[in-house]
């Protein structure tokens, strides 16, 4: 199992922001696109288990990662057929707070 808040680091940084004009899948040659349900998939699990493993001391780092939990893990979210910019905006903001502020 990968370090959480390494998880964060790698998604936050190495995954492309650019939402792709097709939908892309694992199979794809370049798929490491943030428009991906498992991109989102991957950095809910990396914030709930930074959150359960205490691995967060602030204030600010436990109230960003339960947004991000709460947001991109709700039934809004799951309902959602496409990823919009201001989603992968939204998400890279929460991780840079978790890593600022853990």
């Amino acid at each position: 199992m990968t370090d959480p808040i390494q998880g964060l680091t790698i998604a936050r940084t190495t995954w492309s922001d650019e939402i792709p004009r097709r939908i892309v899948h694992s199979i794809d040659a370049q798929n490491k696109v943030k428009a991906r349900t498992n991109w989102f998939t991957g950095i809910v699990s990396d914030a709930g288990n930074a959150l359960n493993g205490g691995l967060l001391n602030s204030p600010e780092g436990i109230e960003a990662a339960e947004q991000l939990v709460e947001n991109f893990a709700s039934d809004r979210w799951k309902k959602q057929k496409l990823t919009k910019p201001e989603d992968i905006e939204k998400a890279n903001g929460l991780i840079d707070k978790i890593l600022e502020y853990r």
